[in-house]
């Protein structure tokens, strides 16, 4: 009995194969696209995903953060009843009441925050800690801010029970994300009325304290050895003062010590004999590394209002 041969599997070529599979992996991203956009629309342009947001963060935060009675949408305008920011356990929260937001959303995509207008009726400031406060050594921003309108009614403490600290207040807030400029345009303090204009650097922004707090300790330990010397006691006390000095300090901070010329480095090691070289001979104050010296030497002779100058100098170009 004879039987027909069986005629083999037609397999497609190889390159109609490889095109097939980057249509189905081209179609597979498209359609992930589609849903993520719409999902980000949903989040953003919709009531109902401003308010699954809002419960997001309710839930996820534990707490720290509550948004009370939203209504709008994420990418404005938007209100809120009330925002709840637990800012230290133990104490009462930041809270911030009838908060309205009008924003462009679109600015983030060329690094910028551009907030139209932020009002709060009521704003009662956070409760005080037992720990001491601790200021940030850092308050430069990813991307650059802009307030054009901040409107706050009332600020009150924590316990409500004095009289508002301020009414108000009108100011508007511009910042590149290193320089910060805030322009209170008017604010009601009792029965005056306030204006002002500051700017404050992000990086080292508090080192007006730092150096203010390092010329009290110079005049401290100066004041205590002139005590101790006429007790005539045996007690010996030094004031060092060095300059750069590699340790985990700075890694801590986050400083680039790149941006300080090898040359004004110190290491530790030399720091300490500085010291224990400097109390063998009694000196009051210790300043190690020669060319920190010979600076110091330089400086003593220096009109004040060209100490300045230099000091402001070095400040901007150290922060660009």
């Amino acid at each position: 009995m004879a039987t027909s041969p069986v005629n083999p599997i037609r397999q497609a070529p190889p390159a109609r194969r490889l095109w097939r599979s980057l249509g189905r992996l081209a179609g597979g991203l498209l359609f992930l696209g589609l849903l993520a956009s719409a999902a980000g629309y949903w989040l953003l342009m919709t009531h109902s995903g401003a308010r699954q947001v809002a419960q997001w963060l309710n839930a996820s935060s534990q707490g720290a953060i509550q948004l009370q009675g939203i209504q709008g949408r994420l990418a404005g305008p938007l209100q809120l009843q009330g925002l709840v920011l637990q800012t230290a356990a133990g104490t009462a929260p930041l809270r911030l009441h009838e908060l309205k937001l009008a924003w462009q959303p679109g600015a983030l995509l060329e690094r910028r925050l551009h907030i139209s207008q932020l009002s709060i009726q009521r704003l009662q400031l956070p409760g005080t800690s037992a720990s001491p406060l601790e200021l940030p050594r850092d308050l430069r921003l990813p991307l650059a801010i802009h307030v054009a309108a901040l409107d706050i009614g009332r600020i009150e403490t924590p316990d409500a029970s004095d009289a508002a600290l301020l009414h108000d207040l009108r100011a508007e807030l511009d910042s590149d994300g290193q320089r910060h400029r805030l322009s209170l345009k008017h604010a009601r303090w009792q029965a005056h009325s306030l204006s002002a204009k500051a700017t404050l650097q992000g990086q080292a922004p508090f080192s007006v304290s730092y150096n203010a707090t390092k010329a009290w300790m110079n005049s401290f330990t100066e004041g205590l050895h002139m005590e101790l010397e006429a007790l005539r006691s045996p007690v010996r006390i030094q004031a060092l003062c060095p300059g750069f000095t590699v340790t985990e300090f700075h890694d801590a901070i986050g400083m680039d010590r790149g941006r300080i010329p090898a040359g004004l480095w110190l290491s530790a090691e030399e720091v300490v004999d500085a010291s224990l070289r400097g109390l063998q001979r009694n000196r009051l104050f210790v300043v190690p590394g020669r060319r920190y010296r010979w600076f110091l030497r330089i400086l003593r002779i220096l009109p004040q209002s060209l100490k300045r100058y230099l000091s402001i100098r070095f400040s901007r170009e150290h922060a660009k």
